[in-house]
């Protein structure tokens, strides 16, 4: 049967150049990173902004500095995020 964690393979077709096209499952919500980086993005900028302004960060800014407050697995809007690496 099929996984939970693949998405639903439901056939394929050709375009008018001849190009696969793959038919899957629908996903309302759209890719990883339309939803997490979309609503997060924002976050995570402001945060680095003022670090920066309060001189405490130096620099460029990775994901392992970026920490999850709150997850809402039904409305990604609601989740919450901080920035916590000040270091190099």
């Amino acid at each position: 049967g099929p996984h939970p964690r693949l998405v639903c393979y439901m056939g394929q077709s050709e375009d008018a150049e001849g190009c696969r096209l793959l038919l899957t499952e629908y996903a309302k919500l759209g890719s990883l990173r339309r939803a997490l980086l979309g609503t997060l993005a924002g976050q995570v900028t402001r945060g680095h902004q003022m670090s920066m302004m309060q001189q405490i960060a130096q620099g460029m800014l990775a994901a392992r500095h970026v920490l999850v407050m709150g997850f809402d697995k039904e409305d990604v809007g609601r989740t919450s995020v901080k920035v916590a690496g000040f270091g190099r």
